[in-house]
């Protein structure tokens, strides 16, 4: 009988663990739908809501759907650092962090960025991030953007100044991707960091990166399945001998300036049909 209870007791726990992890508020964000993922969780402030609401804004902008970015980036900021109060030690919340001073840079001049000291606080939260989890492949990921982010917008000469090389990004991203070689939103994102980086000996491994992210299998939510689908077709252009093209295209994704028009044809059933939330397109707010 006591076997029974304490088998009864762990499948009941095992069962409760299993629905805590399907939200509502986190179905919404694995199916694309970021509104609506920020409206189930934006009321609650745990950290788990926390993230789900910091996520989804900056997974808007990321794909060039926010309407308000300012207000997007300031609001995922705000959750993080709520987040980061009660999970002191937890990486997620830098993740997002780095992310926003990232996004915030590339919208203003490299001037505004340097009196902000950009590029600064943002490494210095990836290094933060690195002695966390130095076995964890997005602090690589991140580390790798960092740099190519920063030779994308300037000269090398002007990127050493700060610390940026691009030998330093392709390691980084290199490092990443041997960590997480299924991954796509972390081979994609480095593959289409590479190649906007637009110097000929990160060609090869921007292409390599992007190939990677094109044939995963492994695709855990509709922002990975999108990545996917845009690293393939900036390798179908390639394949077209359309390099100069497939690399604008590349940039404006990295960027957030160009998506598609609906998610990939491969990503429609990535969810149990039985958890998918009301349908419908993103709503802006």
């Amino acid at each position: 009988m006591v076997k029974f209870l304490v088998a009864l007791l762990c499948f009941w726990l095992v069962c409760t663990i299993g629905l805590a992890a399907q939200t509502p508020a986190q179905i919404a964000y694995d199916e694309g739908q970021y509104q609506r993922a920020i409206e189930l969780a934006e009321p609650a402030k745990d950290f788990a809501m926390l993230m789900i609401t910091a996520e989804a804004r900056l997974a808007r902008v990321s794909i060039g759907a926010s309407k308000h970015v300012s207000k997007d980036l300031n609001r995922a900021e705000q959750a993080a650092r709520q987040a980061l109060a009660q999970q002191p030690s937890s990486l997620r919340p830098r993740y997002v962090l780095v992310a926003v001073i990232g996004f915030r840079a590339r919208r203003k001049s490299l001037f505004t960025g340097l009196r902000k000291k950009w590029a600064s606080k943002g490494r210095a939260l990836i290094e933060e991030t690195l002695v966390l989890a130095p076995d964890d492949p997005w602090p690589y990921m991140l580390l790798g953007s960092w740099h190519l982010e920063i030779l994308r917008r300037t000269s090398a000469k002007r990127a050493s100044f700060v610390g940026a090389s691009d030998q330093a990004g392709e390691i980084a991203c290199a490092k990443a991707m041997q960590l997480a070689p299924d991954n796509a939103k972390i081979t994609a994102q480095c593959g289409l960091a590479l190649l906007a980086a637009d110097i000929p000996i990160l060609d090869a491994p921007g292409w390599q990166a992007l190939e990677l992210a094109g044939k995963t299998s492994k695709l855990e939510d509709k922002f990975a399945c999108l990545r996917q689908g845009q690293a393939n077709f900036v390798l179908a252009m390639r394949n077209r001998n359309e390099e100069a093209a497939a690399r604008k295209i590349a940039i404006d994704f990295l960027l957030g300036k160009s998506r598609f028009t609906d998610w990939p044809k491969q990503c429609e059933q990535s969810i149990p049909p039985d958890f998918v939330p009301a349908s419908g397109p993103d709503i802006q707010d």
